[in-house]
């Protein structure tokens, strides 16, 4: 969803990088001006985004018209977009985004999931687990975020991105663990 958006819409700065197979990330910040802008709900089958928001806000009102935001240090996590109404960039946006398409970063995943001792971080369970909050979820204010993004905000640019994909991961492996 966020991933197409920033490809075509008029941004401040946007520098995308390739992590690994199947795993791209982009830093971006979109320029001040009238908001809010709407924004297609769409996300391509067997994709996950994980928007680490550094600024501004993004609105999602689901079908059922409850309503969710990412705002500043949340982090926001997408696989499924049917249940979504409508998206709003509410004020300038700008943060790290992580796009993974689950089947060329397969292997990837399956490495992964050797190191955190085996345990599944197969996509299918992913978006079972994220299905179960209709496809998006807000990480906010909890000591995990928290210390994610004091260390962001240390860290070299050129190592943020490598930062918020790693954290990715284990925001999937907690997912999958049911730690979260």
């Amino acid at each position: 969803m966020l991933a197409e958006y920033l490809e075509h819409a008029p941004v401040m700065y946007a520098e995308w990088t390739g992590v690994a197979p199947g795993t791209n990330v982009c830093r971006f910040a979109l320029p001040d001006g009238k908001y809010p802008v709407a924004i297609p709900a769409a996300l391509r089958p067997m994709h996950f985004e994980a928007l680490f928001c550094t600024g501004g806000t993004l609105a999602i009102t689901r079908r059922n018209d409850l309503e969710l935001s990412a705002g500043s240090r949340d982090i926001l996590l997408l696989s499924d977009t049917s249940h979504i109404r409508t998206a709003n960039i509410v004020s300038p946006l700008s943060g790290m985004l992580v796009v993974i398409d689950a089947r060329s970063a397969h292997g990837c995943l399956e490495a992964l999931a050797e190191i955190f001792g085996g345990k599944n971080l197969d996509p299918t369970q992913v978006k079972r687990r994220l299905g179960a909050c209709r496809g998006c979820a807000v990480l906010r204010s909890s000591a995990w975020s928290g210390a994610v993004f004091e260390t962001l905000e240390t860290l070299p640019q050129s190592e943020q991105g490598r930062y918020c994909v790693l954290k990715s991961a284990e925001l999937l492996y907690l997912l999958c663990a049911q730690s979260v």
